[in-house]
């Protein structure tokens, strides 16, 4: 058995239950909610892929919040730079969560921008679940707005590099975070 979200319940509810402990810890800066549902759902009835996916799951949610605790010390982490972090950890699923509440409260081009990354990390769970059509659609959404309003895209991405994977799917996802000029 492979880990599906999208062709299984027992992965869906896993995916969904770790990413929305995994928000709140982003919030408390601790792995406490995380380890929580991980204990809950170690008393479900689980296979070798779940264990799996929680095991990889729970390193990268680590590093995460490590992350952003050193970035913290020099800058608080704003919605984007989060997003960004998500984003280079290839959590595109927590990515897309994490940036909805904000987009739900947004305006303007704030919101179509928001929502644009929304797409854009959507266009790669649908990916990472071989629904390749459905990616396209994402992408196609997301680059509409991107290409005609790159000025509004925050400098914390790196812009052209979201812009040329979305055209062009068949490459890996880029690093979004730009690197700090010394």
């Amino acid at each position: 058995m492979s880990f599906s979200p999208f062709e299984n319940r027992l992965c869906r509810d896993i995916r969904n239950e770790l990413s929305q402990s995994f928000l709140a810890a982003i919030l408390e800066k601790h792995m406490g909610r995380v380890d929580h549902t991980v204990l809950a759902l170690e008393q479900k009835k689980l296979e070798p892929c779940h264990r799996e996916y929680i095991d990889n799951r729970q390193t990268r949610y680590q590093a995460i919040l490590s992350l952003l605790k050193s970035a913290q010390k020099s800058v608080p982490a704003d919605l984007f730079t989060t997003a960004c972090l998500l984003w280079d950890q290839a959590l595109f699923f927590e990515c897309h969560e994490w940036l909805e509440p904000f987009w739900i409260q947004a305006k303007g081009n704030e919101k179509k921008l928001i929502q644009a990354l929304i797409r854009a990390a959507a266009a790669y769970v649908l990916l990472e679940a071989g629904r390749k059509s459905g990616a396209e659609k994402s992408a196609e959404k997301a680059l509409a707005f991107l290409l005609a309003n790159r000025s509004v895209i925050p400098p914390v991405f790196k812009a052209d590099l979201l812009i040329h994977a979305l055209s062009n799917l068949d490459t890996p996802p880029p690093k979004l975070t730009a690197e700090k000029k010394t």
